[in-house]
């Protein structure tokens, strides 16, 4: 079974929100409307950082 956990439930920024889920061993995200919004990042590095930290989106 994948555990995988939204962006909502989290705090900080995406990048933030991103390796605190990783590190808490969640396998996915789902990423809140805001939290892409709000970040600075393009999706396409998004896409790519949750994949350096081994994190799938649902």
């Amino acid at each position: 079974m994948r555990k995988s956990i939204a962006t909502v439930c989290l705090s900080g920024t995406l990048t933030e929100k991103l390796t605190a889920a990783a590190r808490a061993g969640f396998d996915g995200v789902e990423i809140f409307e805001n939290d892409l919004l709000a970040s600075p990042l393009a999706p396409e590095e998004i896409t790519a950082r949750t994949a350096d930290l081994g994190l799938g989106r649902t």
